[in-house]
C-alpha cells in the first residue's frame, strides 16, 4: 500500500510543525453501492493516524488489525495533547490487535423516492472485515409526503 504524500504535509515540514502534529484522514463513510436500503455486508472505512513526535525520518506506514472505529478519535486527540479524561474510549494506539472492542456503526439510508429516511446502528465485536450486519437497531428519521 502507498500512500501518497499531499501539499498540507510539505508545508508543515516546510514550517517546521509537521513532527510536532497529529493528524488523522479518514472517510465520513464506507463503500456503499447506494443509499437505497438496510446493508447487507461488512464495510470498512480507513483511518490513518500519525501521532505528534513522529517526524518524516522513513517510519512508514503501520499497519495495525487493531478493532478501533471513530469513537477512538476523541481519546486519540486528547491522549496526542496529553490531556487526560474519562468518558472516552481508548486512544486506537491503546487497543492492542487482539482486543476485542465493542463498535457501532451507523447507517443512514433513504427510499429511492426520498420520502422516507432512516438510521440503522449495527452492533460490531471482532472483526468488521468478518461481520456481516445483520438485525439493526433501525428508525424512521423522518416521512416526508
Amino acid at each position: 500500500m502507498k500512500f501518497k504524500k499531499i501539499q498540507p504535509f510539505k508545508e508543515m515540514k516546510k514550517l517546521g510543525v509537521y513532527k510536532d502534529a497529529t493528524i488523522i484522514i479518514t472517510g465520513d463513510h464506507a463503500d456503499p453501492k447506494n443509499d437505497y436500503g438496510t446493508i447487507d455486508a461488512s464495510r470498512l472505512t480507513a483511518l490513518f493516524v500519525k501521532p505528534s513526535g513522529v517526524g518524516d525520518n522513513n517510519e512508514g506506514l503501520k499497519i495495525s488489525s487493531a478493532q478501533v472505529s471513530h469513537e477512538n478519535l476523541w481519546g486519540t486527540i486528547f491522549k496526542s495533547e496529553g490531556i487526560e479524561v474519562s468518558g472516552f474510549k481508548p486512544s486506537v494506539f491503546d487497543v492492542s490487535e487482539t482486543e476485542n472492542q465493542n463498535r457501532t456503526y451507523v447507517w443512514d439510508y433513504h427510499n429511492r423516492a426520498y420520502t422516507k429516511f432512516y438510521r440503522c446502528e449495527y452492533k460490531i465485536n471482532g472483526s468488521a472485515s468478518d461481520t456481516i450486519l445483520t438485525n439493526p437497531g433501525c428508525r424512521t428519521l423522518a416521512s416526508v409526503q
